[in-house]
C-alpha cells in the first residue's frame, strides 16, 4: 500500500511585532489532500514539526474559506484523532514512506522557515525521487533546501510557485512574513510562476516536487502529487 505522510506545522503564532498573529495550518489545504489521498486507498499518517496536536488557523473556518471538505474534516472522528496525535518531524522516516505532502498557513513563517532538520528531510525525499508536495506558505521551506552540491538553491533553475507576494499584501502580512516567498525564489532564481490573478489555482511540477500557490490550489496540487506518485512507484518496479 502507498503510504503518505502530512507534515504540517505546529506554530501557534506567527510575525516580527511584539504582538504575535493567532495562526497554524489553514484547514482547507490539509482536508482536500486528506480526503484525496484516501479516496486513492493511500495509508496516510500525520505529521508535525514538534509532534501532538496540529493547530489550525482560525481565519481558515471563516466565511468564504470553510469548504465542505473542511466541514467533513472538523466532524471526521478519524481526522480529528489524527491531528490530535501527529508524529514529530525527528520520527519521519523517509524510507517509510512514497511521498510527502506539507500544507500551508503563516504558522509555516514560523518554523518551516529556515528549519534545517525540514530542509533536510525534503532533500531526502527528493534525492530517492520520491514526490513531495508544498503548498501555499509551506514552500518557504523550500528557501533552506539544497541541491546535491549543498551550497546551491535547491529551487535555482527550477519551475515551482507558492504563495504570491501580491497575495500576502492582500491578507496585510507582507510586513510580518519572514521572508516573501515570490520574491525570495526569484532571488535565488528559481522560475517562478504565478496564477494570471491573485488567489486563482495554481501548481507547478518539476522534477518529483509539485509546488501550489494558495489554498485555492489545494486540489491541483494533490491531484499532481498522486499523478507524480503514479510515476515514480511505476519507475520503481520497472
Amino acid at each position: 500500500m502507498t503510504k503518505i505522510a502530512i507534515l504540517c506545522t505546529s506554530a501557534t503564532t506567527f510575525g516580527k511585532s511584539a504582538e504575535k498573529k493567532p495562526t497554524g495550518v489553514w484547514l482547507e489545504e490539509i482536508a482536500v489532500p486528506y480526503y484525496s489521498l484516501l479516496e486513492k486507498k493511500f495509508s496516510v499518517d500525520f505529521f508535525s514539526v514538534k509532534g501532538g496536536e496540529i493547530p489550525v488557523d482560525g481565519g481558515s473556518r471563516g466565511e468564504g474559506f470553510y469548504t465542505p471538505e473542511c466541514v467533513k474534516f472538523d466532524k471526521d472522528d478519524t481526522a480529528q484523532a489524527l491531528m490530535k496525535t501527529s508524529k514529530g518531524l525527528s520520527e519521519l522516516n523517509v524510507e517509510e514512506y512514497d511521498g510527502v505532502f506539507l500544507p500551508g498557513g503563516h504558522g509555516c513563517c514560523t518554523d518551516f522557515y529556515q528549519n534545517q532538520e525540514l530542509a533536510k528531510t525534503i532533500e531526502q525525499f527528493l534525492t530517492a525521487k520520491k514526490a513531495v508536495a508544498l503548498d501555499c506558505h509551506a514552500p518557504i521551506a523550500l528557501l533552506s533546501c539544497k541541491k546535491a552540491d549543498g551550497t546551491t538553491p535547491l529551487v535555482s533553475g527550477m519551475s515551482v510557485t507558492g504563495f504570491s507576494d501580491e497575495e500576502e499584501g492582500h491578507v496585510g502580512m507582507q510586513e510580518e512574513v519572514p521572508a516573501l516567498i515570490e520574491k525570495e525564489m526569484v532571488a535565488q532564481g528559481a522560475k517562478y510562476s504565478k496564477a494570471e490573478g491573485a488567489w486563482g489555482a495554481h501548481a507547478v511540477v518539476e522534477g518529483t516536487l509539485v509546488t501550489g500557490q494558495n489554498p485555492a490550489s489545494s486540489k491541483v496540487c494533490v491531484e499532481k502529487f498522486v499523478e507524480l506518485l503514479a510515476l515514480t512507484q511505476t519507475q520503481v518496479v520497472n
